[in-house]
């Protein structure tokens, strides 16, 4: 029987869809809160690599997924640190007054420090 080890957290329904499909699925539930937010923060950077592809491919519908999988890791997140909606937007407009937002498209290339 051939074994396939992810070791990464999933989404809820994920064992009983392997389940469904004729496997079976060696799983237990994250009780330590550190590694939860750990495990939450490495899915967060495994679904943002996965936009990076998607946006990669030109793919609109796949990225339209991996977006709403960024989403709802980040949902996550913010329910495990008691963070609400509210709050992260009055951050993010608070950083968009003080740093700007994307919109213009702006790469920096590199800066050159001045003589101190």
């Amino acid at each position: 029987m051939k074994r396939i080890f992810h070791n990464k957290l999933v989404r809820d329904r994920i064992p009983d869809i392997v389940r469904e499909n004729g496997g079976t699925p060696f799983s237990h539930e994250i009780r330590d809160d550190d590694v939860y937010h750990e495990e939450l923060a490495l899915k967060l950077i495994e679904e943002a690599k996965e936009v990076l592809e998607a946006q990669q491919k030109r793919n609109r519908e796949s990225l339209l997924t991996e977006i709403a999988d960024v989403q709802e890791v980040l949902g996550a997140l913010m329910s495990a640190y008691g963070i609400g909606p509210s709050e992260v937007e009055m951050v993010r407009v608070k950083r968009n007054v003080q740093r700007g937002g994307f919109s213009k498209r702006i790469l920096l290339e590199f800066v050159e420090e001045g003589k101190a």
